[in-house]
């Protein structure tokens, strides 16, 4: 690399490093460990060739976080980080520091993630603050986990799923329930919830579309991007009937 940051003299499109690839679209990863994306993994350019062939899949495909680690595309992506570091006086390496602490040597994240052991039930419920979904105390004490009831009013979808660390499980939601992340249309649900809630003391936000959600979990092509939580594994269990939840 540069020492702006950018690809040296020499590093074109074919520059392998092994691991993982980048492409068109990012960085594409290969056999990463589960705990993350770290600067560390191998990583190269894809040809022309793999991706004809098909080597790599879109959920193979990494963008970078910025740091002295890290590695560039060798497209416009590169220029839109440069330039905006360059508005701030800043280059790669200035990312770098002798104090491991502060030191900031970047990471990637996929570009589409893929939940793992998805699964999903539509539920009847009346009481809209009795919860549906199991916690780690039930689960302890070995109370059964919460049925619903019968002939309810209310509907809601409890989701199971497992994100890998870095994937936020509201966005999947709003990728299952085809709701925008624009925060205007968040805060208009948030007041729809919030008045129907007043007439009825709670009701549902979004009433999901039972047919979608089968076809997603069969097929397991409902994809959550990625964010930036620190969570590592774990299974969320989300109620859909709160409008502050989706």
């Amino acid at each position: 690399m540069g020492e702006d940051g950018g690809m040296g003299e020499g590093e074109g499109d074919h520059l392998a490093d092994g691991g993982g690839a980048l492409g068109e679209e990012g960085i594409a990863d290969e056999g990463v460990a589960e705990e993350g994306l770290d600067a560390s993994i191998a990583i190269h350019v894809v040809t022309e060739a793999e991706a004809a062939a098909g080597k790599y899949s879109i959920h193979d495909v990494l963008l970078p976080l910025p740091g002295n680690s890290i590695k560039l595309p060798n497209h416009a992506v590169a220029a839109v980080y440069l330039r905006v570091l360059a508005e701030w006086s800043l280059t790669m390496d200035s990312f770098d520091h002798p104090s491991r602490e502060l030191k900031l040597p970047g990471s990637y994240r996929r570009v589409l993630e893929k939940p793992q052991r998805m699964s999903w039930r539509i539920m009847q419920y009346a009481d809209p603050h009795k919860s549906l979904a199991p916690t780690d105390l039930t689960r302890l004490r070995g109370e059964p986990d919460p049925e619903g009831e019968v002939g309810g009013h209310l509907t809601a979808a409890r989701l199971e799923f497992i994100l890998r660390p870095s994937t936020y499980a509201t966005m999947c939601l709003r990728e299952l329930t085809k709701q925008s992340s624009e925060l205007a249309h968040q805060l208009v649900l948030n007041a729809e919830g919030a008045a129907m809630g007043t007439a009825d003391g709670g009701a549902l936000a979004v009433a999901p579309d039972s047919g979608a959600l089968a076809a997603a979990a069969d097929q397991g092509k409902v994809a959550g991007i990625a964010g930036e939580t620190e969570a590592s594994h774990e299974v969320a269990e989300m109620e859909v009937h709160e409008a502050a939840e989706v």
